[in-house]
């Protein structure tokens, strides 16, 4: 697999208070089901913008105000990252292999990280 996907802010426009930027990187199957429950899950819009799609590799936000782009940035980045996190891209085997297999795999992956997670929510002083 070639690169993770990542948002390309060289070709974000704003028409209409809408934002539109295209990701780059391979978007492998079932990038878009995730990209869209983790959107809806740790979304932060506080009105500061709406709907939030992807479509054909481009990422819309509709409505966005004026002085929230770096919390939109913030938002979408952690959107992304966390997608490519779940689907464990950066460790994906050549080939594929056994869909089961790499099923249990990706499974494993994702109970590891978010136990790491969890992890991290110790208090360092205890």
């Amino acid at each position: 697999m070639g690169e993770s996907p990542e948002i390309d802010w060289s070709t974000a426009s704003v028409e209409g208070g809408t934002l539109s930027v295209q990701l780059s990187g391979e978007l492998p199957r079932g990038w878009n089901g995730r990209f869209n429950a983790v959107e809806r899950l740790i979304d932060q819009a506080g009105g500061r913008w709406t709907r939030v799609g992807l479509a054909k590799g481009v990422v819309t936000v509709a409505k966005v105000q004026d002085g929230a782009e770096p919390d939109l940035r913030h938002f979408l980045e952690s959107v992304v990252l966390q997608v490519n996190a779940d689907l464990d891209l950066d460790r994906a085997p050549p080939g594929g292999g056994d869909d089961e297999q790499s099923t249990a795999e990706r499974q494993r992956a994702a109970d590891r990280a978010m136990a790491a997670r969890f992890r991290a929510f110790a208090d360092p002083a205890s």
